[in-house]
């Protein structure tokens, strides 16, 4: 912990999405016997470290690592093109839009 304690939070969001990217790989091998879970993870580390990395002027991230995924439950697949929109309450109680877009095939 003391090692980690000088972190920048981008740094420890990017060792925080490692771990779990791990753990989550073990556990679906283990329930489903995926052969390529582990490489699989990586691939989803790969992407939320570019998500995640510094911009290079700013040393802040240079994206937000906030994420969303749809199941299409009928074809058990992602929903892709589905609107997204992440909105702000302020303190008056209005809400203020922060971004959108729309899902993807992943």
């Amino acid at each position: 912990l003391k090692r980690r304690y000088g972190s920048a939070p981008h740094a420890e969001l990017r060792a925080a999405a490692d771990e779990q990217a791990k753990i989550t790989a073990l556990r679906v091998d283990k329930l489903f016997g995926v052969s390529d879970a582990v490489s699989a993870a990586e691939r989803r580390v790969s992407a939320v470290a570019k998500q995640v990395a510094p911009a290079p002027a700013s040393g802040a991230p240079a994206r937000s690592p906030i994420t969303t995924h749809v199941l299409d439950q009928a074809r058990g697949a992602p929903a892709v093109g589905v609107a997204i929109t992440l909105e702000r309450r302020g303190a008056d109680g209005a809400f203020a839009l922060v971004g959108e877009g729309a899902t993807n095939s992943d």
